[in-house]
């Protein structure tokens, strides 16, 4: 299960690039291109297999002065379904129970 303490990074075979603040991602394996918006974009670009879905959360808390509780929900069901689609892969720290 997905949660704050989840080490996201994307799929070695996913290609990305930015343009014009959205990030446009390509699964060749599955012939599949999904488009994000600003925001999903500023979340990608995040996704580094160091970072906590945490540490992802206050940064973007610090630059968009949203509803924390809200933030972290909202982060958290947009990383599953990344990963729900094979884009990214997900670790857990290794002290994580």
């Amino acid at each position: 299960m997905i949660n704050l303490n989840s080490i996201p990074a994307p799929m070695p075979t996913v290609a990305s690039r930015i343009l014009e603040g959205e990030a446009v991602l390509v699964h060749p394996g599955q012939g599949k291109v999904k488009v994000l918006n600003e925001l999903g974009a500023e979340i990608w670009q995040r996704l580094d297999g160091k970072r906590t879905l945490l540490e992802i959360v206050e940064a973007l808390f610090k630059r968009y002065h949203v509803d924390r509780t809200v933030l972290e929900q909202d982060v958290i069901r947009f990383v599953q379904g990344l990963h729900e689609r094979d884009l990214v892969s997900i670790e857990e720290p290794a002290d994580s129970p």
